[in-house]
């Protein structure tokens, strides 16, 4: 029986942000890979006046940053819908949806980016 599994892999190491769309196809056979779309944010450049990786500013950077990226890899893999045109679809909160809403809780920043872009995610 074939079977289909996307997964999102985020990737955020001291100076650069990464966002990948991977699908995943089981067939009797053996998997078969695909990436569907990758996006990259490098801080090197704001990073060399510093002589090497500046931690408060990874950090802010990492939050400007992911939310636009992760649009940026949805859209490549052709699943990023419209905040207006998702406004409909109608989802019980499920435990993913309030872990994504206590990490949102600690990093303002990048709740408010989601918030804008990324439908059925209210602020805590």
């Amino acid at each position: 029986m074939d079977k289909t599994v996307t997964i999102l892999g985020i990737e955020t190491s001291c100076d650069e942000t990464s966002v990948a769309i991977i699908e995943v196809k089981n067939s009797d056979t053996r998997p078969e890979y695909s990436v569907l779309a990758h996006a990259l944010y490098s801080q090197i450049e704001l990073h060399k006046e510093f002589g090497g990786v500046f931690p408060a500013l990874a950090k802010r950077e990492h939050g400007k940053n992911l939310a636009p990226l992760l649009i940026s890899a949805l859209k490549q893999a052709n699943l990023y819908k419209e905040k207006d045109a998702a406004e409909n679809i109608s989802e019980s909160p499920t435990e993913i949806h309030s872990e994504v809403l206590n990490i949102l809780n600690r990093e303002p920043e990048l709740q408010k980016q989601f918030s804008e872009n990324i439908t059925n995610l209210e602020a805590p």
